[in-house]
């Protein structure tokens, strides 16, 4: 039997709660989280077969990656943030982390220079690509539309775990906090604003999107 469950872990979006919560639900043999770049590299050379132990997969890997080992018959969910907040807690979290490989250009770039560099080299992803093959605003919507994949954003992440737990058969737990790192300076924020939206438009539009259907079908906030 594969998996039941699994979480499209987009980095900064609360992940570290989220797998601390699966695992209270399901025990911590039985969720595989595959988070830093050598576990993702990893995850390709794992047979379905060697994944059916698992009540739930959790990692950085896309809906498609996931797809294709998981097939159609699991509950695939994620987060999503505003890409201001997402974008501030990378840079911070890189400023204050001296083992980061990016930790010297967020200390002698400003975030306006490093947001430049990091967008254009894909190496903060959109989060609209980790939910569709083609990287596509459309196809990211499609997929939730269509219910392939349950979103939420993460001021309202407890509901969304509560439905896994729900649909696990399993009490819902209280949701640990996610970690917050110390806020790195951030001067000139509105024109940061301003250039986030410009990369990263779409994600906000997302959000936004997801929002609006979660509030219209009356789900109740937090």
């Amino acid at each position: 039997m594969p998996p039941r469950f699994a979480h499209i872990h987009i980095p900064k979006t609360g992940g570290t709660s989220v797998t601390r919560y699966l695992r209270y639900l399901f025990g911590v043999r039985r969720v595989a989280h595959f988070g830093h770049s050598g576990r993702t590299r990893l995850f390709r050379g794992v047979s379905s077969e060697e994944l059916s132990i698992y009540r739930c997969i959790s990692g950085h890997l896309s809906y498609p990656a996931l797809l294709d080992k998981l097939g159609p018959k699991v509950f695939y969910f994620t987060v999503l943030r505003d890409p201001f907040d997402l974008f501030i807690s990378f840079y911070s979290d890189i400023y204050h982390r001296r083992a980061h490989p990016l930790h010297e250009l967020a200390q002698t770039k400003s975030p306006m220079a490093f947001l430049e560099i990091v967008a254009k080299q894909n190496l903060l992803r959109p989060q609209i690509s980790y939910l569709s093959a083609s990287g596509s605003f459309a196809e990211a919507v499609e997929n939730i539309e269509n219910r392939k994949i349950a979103a939420d954003s993460l001021p309202n992440m407890g509901r969304l775990l509560r439905v896994v737990a729900r649909k696990a058969k399993k009490a819902p737990a209280k949701l640990p906090h996610y970690n917050i790192s110390p806020r790195a300076p951030v001067p000139d924020e509105p024109e940061l604003r301003a250039a986030i939206a410009e990369f990263y438009g779409d994600d906000a539009r997302l959000v936004a999107m997801v929002e609006a259907r979660n509030a219209a079908r009356g789900l109740p906030k937090g």
